[in-house]
């Protein structure tokens, strides 16, 4: 009888499996707990789940799009951090273009309002440094380029000065075990990489769901298979690879997308705007679309941001909302409403 290892395949690629082996490996997957199949990972946002049919589903690819600077970073934490919050997923962000500390200043200001308020108060990036600053003689405090990291003593002392930073830190810490962070490298933090990062974080749980900020940044090799990739060919073989993950683990990937230079031009960015070629629409399974309501001022503390389904293979399409955005914490007021 023929052994499967004398029919070697590229890493990650198997054989076909006969229906006893499908039958038995979901079978399995039942008895672990893996559900998110049949019960979709609400992204907090109203009406947006209501049309999403309930959230992100597993095995889908998601791409979150729109011009620089409208939000898309801020949804993708406020999102990640809703789902540790209430425990339904690990969510695991890796983000290529800021770092874990500057991830965690965010959440301390998204976390130290409540962001249904029309104007809340809470805490901003410059009260950060200002605490911070006014805090360099605490014991326990690192030292300027020693690499030490805050001892708990440390952060608590800083965080002691401002209400606000108190509160957001009892909220973080509710979920701090389940918001799973990484900085992405642009040369090295691959699509492999992605994926050992997603099996990783199955050892923590059997829920994950993956964000990718931003799908553009996700390096691949310049030359495949002897010959040079164009850039179209780039982008649309790391959306394919995105795509892949997220059948083959059965779990969500969110994807930020970049704009192409003629999508920005427009008044709004649309997802065939995305930048790329056409898989990039093709390989999603939906596609939200941030654009600014009333143009984009981002010196505005509050201004309201239309979130657009431009696909949806499990929904309605072309559905319209609107939510207001605190820039200066960044996070939505989740609260939306229908345009």
């Amino acid at each position: 009888m023929a052994r499967r290892q004398d029919f070697p395949l590229p890493a990650g690629v198997r054989l076909p499996s006969d229906l006893v082996t499908v039958i038995e490996e979901f079978d399995s997957r039942l008895k672990r707990g893996q559900l998110g199949q049949y019960r979709p990972v609400a992204t907090g946002f109203s009406p947006l789940d209501e049309v999403l049919g309930g959230g992100l589903r597993a095995e889908d690819l998601v791409i979150l799009g729109g011009p620089q600077g409208v939000g898309k970073t801020i949804m993708v934490l406020q999102i990640a951090a809703r789902m540790a919050r209430r425990g339904d997923a690990y969510a695991l962000v890796v983000c290529y273009e800021h770092s874990q500390v500057y991830l965690l200043h965010r959440l301390l200001c998204l976390e130290s309002i409540d962001p249904d308020e029309e104007h809340p108060q809470g805490l901003t990036l410059k009260g950060i440094q200002e605490m911070v600053t006014g805090q360099e003689g605490v014991p326990g405090l690192a030292g300027p380029g020693d690499g030490a990291r805050f001892s708990v003593a440390g952060l608590q002392a800083v965080l002691r000065v401002s209400p606000a930073a108190q509160g957001a830190w009892e909220r973080i810490t509710s979920y701090w075990e389940r918001l799973l962070l990484a900085t992405g490298d642009t040369l090295k933090t691959t699509l492999e990489v992605l994926e050992t990062y997603v099996r990783w974080a199955r050892t923590r749980g059997p829920e994950v769901v993956l964000f990718v900020d931003y799908l553009q940044k996700v390096p691949f090799p310049a030359i495949w298979g002897g010959a040079p990739l164009g850039e179209d060919e780039r982008i649309s073989r790391i959306t394919a690879g995105l795509k892949h993950l997220a059948m083959v683990y059965g779990l969500p990937v969110v994807a930020v997308g970049a704009a192409d230079t003629e999508g920005l031009k427009a008044d709004r960015v649309q997802l065939r705007d995305m930048w790329g070629p056409s898989v990039v629409s093709y390989e999603c399974d939906m596609a939200l679309m941030l654009n600014p309501l009333g143009g984009l001022d981002r010196e505005a503390e509050h201004r309201e941001v239309m979130v657009s389904v431009d696909k949806n293979r499990h929904g309605p399409e072309g559905v319209e909302m609107a939510f207001p955005l605190h820039g200066a914490y960044f996070a939505f007021n989740p609260r939306g409403r229908f345009l």
